[in-house]
């Protein structure tokens, strides 16, 4: 059980640190001698979409919902 953590802990770690989620899958398999089945289920558990799936969050941040698509027009007076 511990294992599992410290496993979790570092995929946390990777994703923090923007790293691939490919690279990560091929990490946990080649250190850890983790089936690819488990990897996968790692994966899915900390929040990282399936392979091959959209991943869908919050839309752009920031001002209101009426400019958000839009550029300010700059003015230079």
């Amino acid at each position: 059980m511990a294992l599992a953590r410290d496993i979790e802990r570092l995929v946390r770690t990777f994703v923090a640190q923007h790293v691939d989620r490919a690279y990560i899958k091929h990490y946990l398999m080649e250190t850890y001698q983790l089936p690819e089945k488990d990897a996968e289920a790692t994966l899915v558990k900390l929040g990282l979409p399936p392979e091959g799936g959209n991943r869908r969050g919050p839309g752009p941040k920031g001002g209101d919902s009426s400019t958000s698509g839009r550029l300010k027009k700059q003015t230079f007076f």
